[in-house]
């Protein structure tokens, strides 16, 4: 499970500053080519996913732990001034190709399931 962004984010960029992952992108910025090997390096075009965003901060799911094992609760949910980081419960079945942590200990999960 992750978090995601909702339109009542002002850009203030503060969620940003506290991920201790790196897993909140200011809008406009493809994740892919910042942290994909298989992009960062060769010229071959990032495709959008779909929690990207061009107007507003938003949170890569595969990158996102929830803050887990090193505070009590999400720093960007504890942060955020308007309330705008809430859970994305959709994050790890969006048939984005990620095999997302709470997938991988469910043994009912199907990639044949998604869409």
């Amino acid at each position: 499970m992750a978090f995601k962004i909702t339109g009542d984010c002002i850009n203030c960029g503060v969620c940003k500053v506290e991920c201790p992952f790196g897993a909140i992108l200011q809008g406009g910025i493809n994740w892919r080519k910042k942290y994909d090997q298989s992009f960062m390096y060769n010229d071959v075009p990032a495709f959008k996913d779909p929690f990207y965003s061009d107007t507003i901060y938003y949170v890569v799911p595969d990158l996102c732990n929830e803050c887990k094992d090193y505070y009590s609760e999400p720093q960007c949910v504890m942060i955020c001034p308007m309330g705008s980081v809430v859970r994305d419960e959709m994050a790890c079945s969006a048939g984005n190709g990620f095999i997302c942590r709470d997938e991988v200990f469910n043994p009912l999960f199907s990639y044949s399931n998604v869409n």
